[in-house]
């Protein structure tokens, strides 16, 4: 079986299933009733057999079938029940005997049988269906599956036949095809509107190309293929086909037709039968071959190596209308694609006829290339006017005493020539339409008056050389002028050559044409000065010996065979075009031109075009016509040949200018002086593209100072299309150049540049290829003009050795692709650079190698190292916009970037303080510097440490990279001995201009000065009981800067509770009185040690009696009560009392409340005594249980002083007491 991939759209063969259905084809016995053992390959069908009729139920549009045999015995049928007539069946028959078909099949669409042995239908078959295809081919099974095309090849088994002896009908518009290595019908085939296909070849192909129109392509000739016809077949209005080829022996018919074949319609133009024989072989008609129309007749065509029309042969396309066209042997004068016989017989009682019956005559050609013998009848009459008629053959025609021609009045009969001249004086009269020559001896001649009267009537005129018992070679010569103003056209056809001896000028609306087999020779004028064109077809060579003007709108056409020769100008004055085609070679030795709108178009198919051998000013022109010059195999030379100093050029002042060549094309200097050979121009808007292999552009040599530019000019172009392209200056200064200027745009896509010339551009360019330049080109781009350089391939680079590369432009952008290498690139642009993956840009000159100028954009593809230098003292420099104008890898420089500045404002000279690759930013960053705040302790000397902090650093910068020096910060609070008083201090930055390009803004700091600690220590000094105190010192910590004591405001002073008549104990004396802005001031008491005058006995270890041991003394103040009241002071006080001795306490400035020993808190206590201050003096009454206390009044009316006797006695144990006092707080 078969199965469909959709994606593929091909049909996978089941070699499993291919093998067990071939295997039925040995095992199951042979009947011939019916088809047998059907087995669906592909598509959806079912298949049913009742009695004499099997049925196929086709669900696909179409379906392959594989039958082990295809039979149909008589009253047996088949019938295919298809989805519609577009549907198609494939019936596979795998048997190694030929299908027959005696019984009936019906269908509404296709029904296709193959079968390698062979199909046979019988006389008493009958097949109705959509469409039918028999072969003894392979069908190709995917393309029939998937689009429903026929490809046929291979599969003949030896003496398999396809043929035909019942009665085929099938659908309008439909198929009906025979098609196998030997064919053959001789029962019916009718197909209306359709086609009928008779096919033998090696392959066959047949397509559905819609609205029941089928293409036939038949190819390859079997040994022995033959295709016989002598039934019927009917198709009017269709097209029949038979063709064969592959006879063995020489006399062998290929093709043999004895019975009828008709295309004719009632109702529309006449069908087409064609009888093509394609190898060796006879194409034999002895029957009738009908393509009447009841309009206009149809076509018939019947060739193949050798041709015989029979006797009993009739050939028909008639036409109720005008007649139709009928071909034997070739087409008119052996043109067309039709193949040529090289012998044609029309036998004796042959009937070939095309004629009109209420209009204009047929056509009828009967040609050969060797021999055309012909003795029937010949008829294309009409009656509003005759037809043509040609017998002809390159080397022998003949014709029996029975043959009959009849044209028609005003037709025309084609036979072999007769030399004719047109002269000025006695001669025959030329008529209005054909002018063939009669029989006779010598030259023809016709008075040339003649035939301008009649143009002048506005009659065609024709003069041949047609004449079928002249052994001439068909010359015409013109010996006389011929002008003249009617609208009349003049046709020459020569069977050899013409010669034109005297001026020939339409002053009107009439044309020339000129038509030789042989060589034209222009020896004299001719011109066009209206709307006459003036035309040359020759099948050997065209020599132009004088000009040929066209002053009017007429066209000139000038085609031959072999070469084409201009020797003097070629001009069109006003709008008509100009077109020269040689089989071989253009050689233009003076101008082409066309002044107005007309184009030139030059084409030299199988040799060169050549321009440059005339001794003064040459030039292929137009104004604003087109030019179109190609040597399809061959070259195109724009080049000086002798050393005339003029200009050979190819221009157009607004026209497109397209050069083609098939391996060169060579614009060349010369090597005469100060001579010049140019396509294109600076001031023409021309679109100049250049297409060939090898383009050479070569200044001249030999001190010759000529020069060869190739240029595209204002509002054009310039394109070169090669594989090669080579620019070459000359000696001597000689410029050989390529160039776009006044802004047209340059386009070299050469896979191998050699510019040894120069090249330059100044619109768009785009270069493709890998160059070489040893000439600095030079791309100063207009303004909007964008530059493209594409070296891609790996192999591929852009080399300038010795040259620097610049571009520059505004408004367009720079593409790079593949590497480039030159002693300096210079890439700048306001609008972008583009770089490529796999670009690099190679600099290999000192200092500034590589300069890239990007604005806006930078678009880098190619990685960290596409820039490169190879000078040690080199380095490549990119400038950039702005910081988001990077895309892609940013170049690796080694070195801090540089901002605020452009090329314009520092260009890379201005740089050179700078070393070292560097990307060079428009944009300006800020960089703000802020002094740090801070404080220090009077005496500390912050200069030369103060610090800023930086706020904007771009990535990898630093204050090294943005400053040439370091900043410098001071403060006049720095130095130690700034006074506290005359802070805070400013912290100043010097202002400095950032090197790299930062904007700089500046923020001071502040200094504040803190008073250095100061501690006053009073000294320890101890006397012993009733002895004065001694004089008291301190000792002093925390002085800076070498200042003493004395250097502080004031006097030092100290206080001490102890006077002479204190008892033995520990005071406190306290030191007082300086004072200074710059010391935070700490006084520490010291003790004073009052001794009992002798020594005691000890009571605890280490403690002397009467002496305090320790005070530690807390206060905390607390809020006032109520508004105007007195705040409390609240102070604790821890004594400790050795041997406790009676021990007075004073207090001043406040009222004792209470008192709490700590050794037994709330036992023993103290409490004012009744009154308070009253009476000068304080009482106090124990609490119960408490000590004595005695009374003591106080010197000072306004304090009160209390002596406590704590209790205790000598050498009992030191008591702990915590005093609590609370008092106002005056």
């Amino acid at each position: 079986m078969f199965e469909v991939y959709p994606r593929q759209g091909r049909l996978a063969f089941d070699v499993a299933s291919f093998l067990a259905f071939s295997l039925l084809i040995f095992i199951q016995p042979v009947s011939a009733e019916g088809p047998q053992a059907g087995v669906v390959a592909a598509g959806t069908a079912a298949i049913s057999q009742s009695g004499n009729t099997t049925t196929i139920t086709q669900g696909s549009d179409r379906a392959i079938i594989d039958w082990r045999s295809f039979n149909l015995a008589p009253g047996h049928s088949v019938n295919f029940v298809q989805p519609g007539q577009n549907a198609a069946t494939l019936n596979r028959v795998q048997s190694f005997s030929p299908s027959v078909i005696e019984g009936r099949i019906t269908a509404p669409g296709t029904v296709v049988i193959q079968n390698a042995a062979g199909v046979m239908m019988t006389g008493d078959a009958v097949i109705d269906v959509g469409g039918f295809v028999a072969t003894s081919q392979i069908v190709a099974p995917g393309v029939f599956f998937e689009r429903g095309d026929l490809r046929f090849g291979g599969g003949n088994s030896p003496g398999a036949e396809v043929s035909n002896a019942g009665q085929i009908t099938v659908a309008d518009a439909g198929l009906a095809a025979l098609v196998g290595r030997n064919v053959a019908n001789s029962g019916v085939i009718v197909a209306r509107l359709g086609t009928v296909v008779l096919a033998s070849g090696e392959r066959t192909t047949i397509d559905l190309a819609g609205d029941g129109v089928f293409q036939i392509d038949v190819s390859g000739s079997p040994v022995g293929g033959s295709v016989d016809h002598s039934g019927v077949i009917d198709a009017p209005g269709g097209q029949v086909l038979m063709t064969a080829g592959g006879a063995v022996g020489l006399l062998d018919n290929v093709i043999n037709t004895s019975g009828v074949v008709r295309a004719t319609s009632g109702s529309i133009r006449g069908g087409e039968i064609s009888l093509i024989g394609r190898g060796a072989g006879t194409v034999r008609v002895a029957g009738t071959l009908e393509a009447s129309g009841a309009d206009d007749g149809g076509t018939i065509r019947v060739t193949g190596e050798r041709v015989r029309i029979e006797a009993a042969a009739v050939l028909d396309a008639r036409g109720a209308a005008s007649g139709g066209r009928i071909f034997v042997g070739g087409e008119r004068q052996g043109t067309g694609d039709m193949r040529r016989a090289e012998h044609v017989v029309l036998h004796t009682g042959s009937t070939v006829q095309a004629d009109g019956a209420a209009a204009l005559g047929g056509e009828v050609i009967v040609w050969a290339d060797a021999s055309t013998w012909f003795d029937g009848t010949i008829t294309a009459s009409g009656r509003e006017g005759g037809g043509f008629i040609e017998t002809s053959a390159k080397d022998a025609l003949g014709n029996g005493e029975n043959a009959v021609v009849m044209a028609g009045v005003g037709g025309s009969w084609l036979l072999d020539p007769r030399n004719v001249r047109i002269v000025s004086g006695s001669g025959a009269t030329a008529i209005a339409g054909s002018n063939a020559p009669p029989s006779g001896p010598g030259d023809y001649q016709i008075v040339g008056s003649t035939i301008v009267d009649a143009l002048n009537r506005d009659e065609n005129v024709t003069i041949t050389t047609a004449q079928p018992t002249s052994s001439d070679a068909g010359d015409i010569t013109l010996d006389t002028s011929l002008i003249w103003r009617g609208g009349g056209d003049l046709s020459l056809e020569a069977d050899n050559t013409i010669t034109v001896n005297a001026d020939v000028r339409t002053e009107g609306a009439g044309d020339l044409a000129l038509n030789a087999e042989g060589d034209i020779q222009l020896n004299w004028s001719i011109a066009s000065t209206s709307d006459g064109n003036i035309s040359a077809r020759s099948e050997g060579a065209i020599v132009v010996d004088r000009i040929l003007t066209m002053s009017g709108a007429g066209d000139v056409t000038l085609t031959a065979g072999r070469d084409i020769t201009v020797n003097r100008q070629i001009v069109s004055v006003r709008d008509g075009d100009i077109s020269l085609t040689a089989a071989n070679d253009v050689r233009l030795n003076d101008s082409v031109s066309g002044k107005g709108a007309g184009d030139v178009s030059i084409l030299a198919q199988a040799g060169d075009i050549a321009l440059g051998g005339s001794v003064e000013d040459q030039f292929i022109a137009t104004n604003s016509g087109d030019i179109m010059l190609e040597a399809t195999t061959g070259r195109v030379l724009i080049e000086r040949t002798n050393a005339v100093p003029f200009r050979t050029s190819v221009n157009s002042r607004s026209g497109d200018i397209d050069i083609v060549a098939g391996t060169e094309i060579r614009v060349a200097g010369g090597d005469g002086v100060a001579q010049a050979s140019e396509i294109g121009g600076s001031r023409n808007s021309s679109d100049v593209t250049l297409t060939a292999p090898t383009i050479s552009v070569l200044a001249g040599d030999g001190g010759s100072r000529s020069t060869a530019d190739i240029i595209g000019g204002l509002g054009g172009s310039l394109s070169i299309n090669t594989d090669a392209l080579v620019v070459e200056n000359g000696d001597a200064g000689a410029r050989g150049s390529v160039q776009g200027l006044n802004g047209a745009d340059l386009t070299i896509n050469s896979p191998s540049q050699t510019w040894d010339g120069f090249v330059r551009g100044s619109g768009d360019v785009t270069l493709t290829g890998d160059i070489t330049a040893s000439v600095r080109p030079r791309f100063i781009l207009d303004p909007g003009a964008n530059f493209s350089l594409n070296t891609t391939e790996p192999s591929n680079a852009f080399e300038a050795a010795t040259v620097p590369l610049h571009v520059a432009t505004t408004g367009g952008v720079i593409s790079m692709g593949g590497g480039v290498e030159a002693t300096q690139v210079s890439l700048r642009t306001d609008t972008g650079v583009n770089l490529a993956a796999g670009t690099s840009v190679t600099g290999t000159a000192r200092t500034n190698a590589i300069v890239v100028e990007a604005g806006p954009s930078f678009n880098n593809a190619a990685g960290t190292d596409v820039f490169r230098t190879t000078d040690t003292s080199a380095r490549w420099l990119l400038y950039m916009d702005r910081f988001n104008s990077l895309t892609g890898t940013e170049p690796a420089s080694g070195t801090f970037d540089l901002y605020n500045r452009t090329y314009a404002s520092a260009p890379p000279d201005m740089l050179r303080s700078f070393t070292g690759n560097r990307i060079i930013y428009g944009e300006q960053p800020d960089l703000t510097v802020t002094a740090v705040s801070g404080a220090k302790t009077y005496g500390d000397d912050l200069t030369g440490t103060l610090q800023v902090r930086f706020a904007g650093f771009r990535t990898g910068d630093s204050e090294a990279t943005a400053f040439d020096a370091p900043l410098v910060i001071s403060s006049t609070g720095a130095p130690g001995s700034a006074s506290v008083s005359g802070g805070p201090y400013v912290i100043n930055v010097t202002p400095q201009v950032s090197s790299q390009g930062y904007s700089v803004t500046l923020q001071d700091g502040t200094l504040a000065v803190l008073a250095a600690p100061l501690t006053i220590s009073a000294d320890d000094v101890s006397r012993a009981a009733g002895q004065p105190n001694p004089t008291f010192t301190a000792t002093s910590t925390g002085l800076v800067l070498g200042e003493t004591l004395t250097d502080l405001s004031g006097a030092l002073t100290f206080s001490t509770p102890a006077t002479q008549a204190s008892a033995a104990g520990t005071y406190s004396v306290t030191p007082s009185g300086v004072s200074s802005p710059n010391y935070d001031i700490s006084f520490v008491d010291g003790t004073l040690s009052i001794g009992a005058g002798a020594p005691g006995t000890a009571g605890t270890a280490g403690q002397i009696d009467g002496v305090v041991s320790t005070i530690r003394t807390t206060t905390s103040r607390a809020a006032p009560l109520t508004p105007g009241d007195a705040a409390f002071r609240t102070t604790i006080r821890d004594i400790g009392l050795a041997n406790a001795n009676p021990f007075t306490l004073n207090y001043s400035l406040g009222q004792v409340l209470a008192f709490a020993p700590a050794a037994d808190p709330g036992t023993q206590g103290f409490v004012p005594a009744a009154g308070g201050l009253e009476d000068e003096s304080l009482g106090f009454v124990p609490a119960a249980g408490g000590l004595d206390v005695d009374e003591e009044p106080t010197s000072d009316r306004d304090t009160c002083g209390v002596a406590v006797n704590l209790g205790g006695t000598r050498n009992e144990e030191c008591v702990g007491v915590t005093i609590t006092e609370t008092y106002w707080d005056q």
